[in-house]
């Protein structure tokens, strides 16, 4: 009876492991459906989560501040300090979060500045570009009209060709602030007839 029970407990330790190798390899196998369940799953808890947090954080300063209001001596203060509390620490988290993101832009730009100023090494701006950037309104003189030629293409999806569509020719002269559009009909033929 003995042997039996070894070997059972044997059999049942090799048909296990077998198991979980089989199941080992159809995880790794379906690796990209699990990470995408997951995903879904993180995806859609993650809201929850996120407010748990902004809740649990919030809570700290608001009961501060709702102690202190209670401490108070105006009768005011004391009957409304829960809601004060509340719009008090909404109204500084907000402005914090203002005044963190006016800082964040302002490094941002002041790096990308610094950047571009390295880069242009004293060089000189074409007189587009001074005048588009504001540095040199005096170079308006210098620069002539500006012809862009615009193409709008059209097409059958899956087919390998495409259609110009529309044509139209955009002309503006900076010194007179003057701009003008020409369309050109899409069959319009131009040259001998053979």
């Amino acid at each position: 009876m003995n042997e039996v029970k070894k070997n059972f407990s044997k059999w049942m330790y090799w048909f296990l492991l077998a198991v979980a190798i089989i199941l080992v390899y159809k995880f790794l196998d379906n690796f990209t459906a699990i990470g995408n369940a997951i995903g879904k799953f993180v995806g859609i808890i993650s809201p929850f989560l996120a407010g748990t947090l902004m809740a649990y954080l919030l809570y700290i300063p608001a009961s501060r501040i709702e102690k202190k209001l209670l401490k108070s001596k105006k009768k005011f203060f004391k009957k409304r300090a829960r809601g004060l509390s509340v719009f008090i620490t909404f109204t500084l988290t907000i402005l914090l979060i203002i005044l963190c993101a006016i800082i964040i832009y302002g490094i941002y730009f002041g790096i990308q500045y610094i950047k571009h100023k390295k880069n242009m090494k004293g060089k000189e701006y074409d007189p587009l570009s001074a005048v588009a950037l504001g540095i040199d309104p005096q170079k308006l003189k210098d620069i002539g009209r500006l012809n862009v030629l615009i193409l709008g293409e059209s097409g059958i999806p899956g087919e390998d060709y495409k259609l110009t569509d529309s044509i139209m020719v955009a002309s503006y002269n900076p010194q007179t602030q003057q701009a003008s559009l020409l369309t050109i009909p899409r069959d319009s033929y131009v040259g001998k007839k053979t």
